[in-house]
């Protein structure tokens, strides 16, 4: 019999996406947040942004937390602060505000409802300087300070992305792709094995800085008979094939020329890689980079 793996966390209501020390986050906020960082993403490089909502969200947690704290510690944005601070974002994103409005009202959105995002990043700002200006923070680095800040909060995630809650715990859907040699591979070459199903490209930085974890894996469970597949992305073996000799990369490599195998999976941004078990059942999705502390954690699901 098959077995789910352990669901997240149930929300307390069904409209929220994240809870950071008491602080409610809506899915109407991500969904917000998220047009945002299309918007954005958009004016400025000229194309569409390669990532969800959950990737929204998961960068978006150490503003969330930091903001709580400024508002904890009073500190407030007046309009004409706000007015000085948007003409000054736009001037450090080389951008037209009238252009910005224009891009979110594509997603349903206006400059009214970006002013919550400057506010926000002028507490922030703020907060951070009044922290750091105390001479007792004197020598202390702000990553550390934040993430002993993360150490302490009570975060609550709740949001899933489509693949996350679509696909974890059901049958890894079927596939056929071609390898490097040209040669013809599906799903059902791996039947019985447990398989680390990853999806990426040449242009992703995470997705380099993850791939000799990738290979690891592949060296230290031979014995466990474990199955390594990459899916790349829409691009070109002239791309590819200098891109896996550079990194050293034995595992198998398949293209997804037309994206379809990414569809299938429902990817929405790079890297998601997909943990099945020697039955053939998604029992994780990761959405995002992996990491090597929780690497033999989600291994152990599968082996």
């Amino acid at each position: 019999t098959d077995t789910a793996p352990p669901a997240p966390p149930t929300p307390p209501n069904p409209n929220l996406a994240a809870r950071i020390n008491g602080q409610d986050f809506t899915l109407a906020e991500l969904d917000r947040e998220y047009a945002f960082d299309r918007a954005m993403y958009r004016l400025v490089n000229g194309t569409s942004l390669l990532q969800d909502r959950g990737d929204t969200l998961r960068g978006l947690i150490p503003t969330l937390l930091v903001d709580g704290l400024a508002r904890q510690a009073g500190i407030t944005v007046s309009e004409a602060e706000l007015d000085a601070n948007m003409k000054r974002f736009a001037a450090v994103q080389q951008i037209e505000l009238a252009d910005l409005d224009a891009e979110l009202k594509k997603y349903g959105y206006t400059l009214t409802d970006f002013r919550v995002y400057v506010a926000r990043a002028v507490r922030v700002e703020r907060y951070l300087a009044q922290t750091f200006d105390d001479p007792a923070m004197d020598g202390v680095n702000p990553s550390d300070w934040l993430a002993e800040q993360r150490a302490q909060a009570d975060i609550q995630i709740y949001y899933q992305t489509p693949a996350e809650a679509a696909l974890t715990g059901s049958r890894a859907p079927a596939f056929e792709l071609v390898n490097l040699q040209g040669q013809p591979v599906s799903l059902a070459d791996y039947r019985g094995r447990p398989v680390i199903l990853n999806f990426w490209a040449t242009w992703c930085v995470p997705c380099r800085t993850e791939m000799p974890l990738l290979q690891a894996a592949a060296d230290q469970h031979q014995a466990e008979d474990l199955a390594v597949v990459g899916i790349n992305f829409e691009e070109s073996p002239s791309l590819v094939e200098p891109y896996v000799a550079e990194l050293g990369l034995t595992f198998d490599i398949l293209y997804d020329e037309g994206g379809e195998a990414n569809q299938t999976y429902m990817v929405n941004g790079l890297p998601t890689t997909f943990f099945i078990d020697r039955e053939g059942i998604i029992r994780h999705v990761q959405i995002g980079q992996l990491h090597p502390e929780n690497m033999e954690q989600l291994l152990g699901k599968i082996l």
